[in-house]
């Protein structure tokens, strides 16, 4: 069996300090070699949601246990029934 190929990459963006997200972001390579990053969350519009799209938040210092990972939530929104979440486990 072979995995149907694509065309196109995932967009890869590393991210450092306060990151809000971009519309084309779909993995974004957390800097946490010497500080926290916080990663700001975009607005759903009104009456739309889509369950395909993926945001996928990667420790790629492997330090995420000293400087956390806090993804913030749009206001008005939650993740998980809070405003953020903290990823404090590294890699």
């Amino acid at each position: 069996m072979e995995l149907f190929s694509t065309k196109y990459q995932n967009q890869e963006r590393s991210v450092s300090g306060t990151y809000s997200v971009d519309t084309e972001d779909v993995v974004l390579l957390c800097d946490t070699s010497a500080a926290i990053v916080t990663i700001n969350l975009a607005e759903i519009p009104a009456d739309y949601w889509n369950t395909i799209y993926k945001l996928y938040v990667i420790d790629n210092s492997g330090n995420a246990g000293t400087y956390n990972i806090t993804v913030n939530a749009p206001a008005g929104f939650t993740i998980n029934g809070s405003t953020s979440i903290v990823i404090n486990i590294n890699g």
